[in-house]
């Protein structure tokens, strides 16, 4: 586990669905999921993110459920050509009330989260295995040696 994600815990076992009703602000949580947009404001980035189920050592999963929509806020510039749509990104932090999202025609009610830790994660390279015939023939019968064997 990154030591940044691993410092701080325990965390709540809360998705950001179940704190789009504003009952936990104040808890403690780790969230990871894809990048939909990074905005840098004044002295802070704003993440948009969607939320996914972390593995053991806070690794967003590929999945096609969300956790939910969230906002994360951390302090400082994270640039957004860097941290694009489609990244996986995990935050620890405390909820921070709710922001107003609008996605298409929809206005919803998100999660914030103040971030105090943003790990990015290594673009994952999928490699596929193509499984090639044997380069040559192998035939259990065949004795290489039948020329020198007698027959009786």
């Amino acid at each position: 586990m990154p030591p940044d994600l691993a410092a701080g815990g325990p965390y709540r076992d809360i998705t950001p669905d179940e704190a789009g009703d504003g009952r936990s602000d104040g808890q403690r949580v780790r969230w990871g999921g894809l990048v939909v947009q990074a905005v840098p404001q004044d002295g802070m980035t704003c993440f948009d993110m969607v939320g996914l189920a972390l593995d053991r050592v806070g690794e967003p999963l590929d999945s096609d459920r969300s956790s939910g929509r969230f906002r994360a806020c951390a302090s400082g510039f994270y640039d957004p050509a860097i941290y694009s749509s489609g990244r996986h990104v995990t935050f620890t932090g405390r909820i921070e009330g709710t922001a107003t999202q609008r996605i298409g025609e929809a206005e919803f009610s998100l999660p914030r989260l103040r971030a105090d830790q943003v790990h990015l994660w290594p673009r994952r390279r999928e490699i596929q295995y193509v499984p090639y015939p044997a380069p040559y023939y192998w035939d259990p019968f065949y004795d290489p040696y039948w020329r020198y064997r007698r027959l009786e």
